[in-house]
């Protein structure tokens, strides 16, 4: 009698979507017994996925936002370290054509010191965070500094660092404050994308670093058309990557580049 009674319970139990009460044999629902359905289960899960799915772009364009801001800061900081050299050095801005190259003559001023080595240049103020290539930039250069201060972000100006004299034009160099009569146009400092409008591969990308700027080397980290500009006067700037990389204008000394430093160059919107 005893097991027929079993049999009937087991078949009842086997037969529903009831389980045995662990504590009794009274037929219950799993949600009663404290477990969770399949169903219940895969519900959950998909709410968590629609949630992730929701939240997963607002967090990357919250990080893309810190990352431009935070270039914003790093290249006002730059700015504010080059200022004092100039002030300290007669109006003159710091040349870069030999070593110690301007990354390394103004990092004293920018952050109190310049950094020791290649893993602190890519620590520092000198560092785009959004710079994907950074990380692997292999550039080497044989001088007393070593490769640290070239491999960076930030490129600048390619007619502050050295001499440029093309056709019988030249200017007076290295370059002095008062030659610049459009300091919050002209270009002095600019986040650098090694030539993006190549066809090059991340390859090439990852064994160049950025410390003088040309006109192919607008960045597009922060913005798919324009790019971060620190301008002499030390404020910062988005440019239109088609006015910077526009081999005409610059040939011509227009703004932002000012290629020979004149007195009154042409200014372009942006």
């Amino acid at each position: 009698m005893k097991n027929s009674r079993k049999h009937h319970f087991n078949s009842a139990l086997q037969s529903s979507h009831l389980i045995q009460h662990p504590d009794s044999d009274v037929l219950v629902s799993p949600a009663k017994a404290g477990f969770f359905t399949l169903i219940e289960l895969l519900i959950a899960v998909a709410i968590i996925a629609i949630l992730a799915a929701l939240l997963l772009p607002a967090l990357s364009v919250a990080k893309n936002k810190a990352h431009a801001i935070r270039c914003v800061s790093n290249m006002r900081q730059i700015g504010l370290g080059i200022s004092q050299y100039v002030t300290d050095y007669n109006e003159y801005f710091p040349p870069s054509d030999v070593s110690p190259h301007w990354t390394t003559k103004t990092a004293p001023y920018a952050q109190g010191k310049a950094p020791a080595s290649c893993m602190e240049w890519r620590k520092s103020i000198y560092a785009c965070p959004a710079d994907r290539h950074l990380p692997n930039c292999t550039r080497g250069i044989s001088n007393d500094d070593g490769a640290g201060p070239v491999r960076i972000s930030y490129g600048y100006s390619y007619f502050f660092a050295q001499r440029i004299t093309s056709a019988g034009m030249s200017y007076e160099w290295p370059v002095k404050l008062p030659v610049i009569t459009r300091p919050s146009e002209n270009l002095l400092v600019l986040c650098c994308e090694f030539l993006r409008n190549n066809p090059v591969t991340d390859k090439q990308l990852d064994t160049n670093g950025h410390f003088i700027a040309s006109r192919l080397e607008g960045s597009s980290w922060h913005s798919p058309s324009k790019s971060n500009v620190l301008m002499v006067d030390g404020g910062v700037r988005q440019v239109p990557y088609l006015l910077l990389s526009d081999n005409a204008k610059q040939w011509n000394g227009d703004l932002p580049w000012n290629r020979w430093m004149k007195r009154a160059p042409l200014s372009h919107s942006y």
